[in-house]
């Protein structure tokens, strides 16, 4: 396998299974709130860039502390489901992108419906 696509596929399979645990295992309300909308790896596996939105809008310092509370449950279910002997650093980071397009959907639609913007 070539050294581009270990990566590609290790950020889906993280990108799946965080998307899973955050959704159905993670106590905090914050965090239970969060999409992950993009996974980045690094090309020697062991950093990895969690790109992710939320549903309700919270603090980003709330979510901070909420992602370094459940940083070691997280990577031992990663580590369970994927069978990794070494798990890649996570750093979480707001994805603004996924914020612009929800406010432009937002004002797309308000346009269409004939409200003011």
């Amino acid at each position: 396998m070539s050294n581009t696509r270990r990566p590609k596929r290790m950020a889906a399979l993280l990108q799946s299974v965080l998307s899973k645990v955050l959704l159905e295992e993670v106590s905090d309300p914050y965090l239970r709130e969060v999409l992950v909308t993009e996974v980045d790896v690094s090309a020697d596996l062991k950093h990895a860039k969690v790109f992710f939105s939320q549903r309700n809008q919270k603090k980003e310092k709330d979510l901070e502390k909420g992602f370094q509370r459940a940083m070691p449950f997280l990577k031992r279910r990663i580590s369970e489901e994927l069978d990794l002997r070494y798990v890649p650093e996570l750093r979480f980071t707001l994805d603004k992108h996924t914020d612009e397009l929800n406010h432009l959907l937002s004002v797309m639609k308000d346009v269409e419906e004939g409200n003011p913007v």
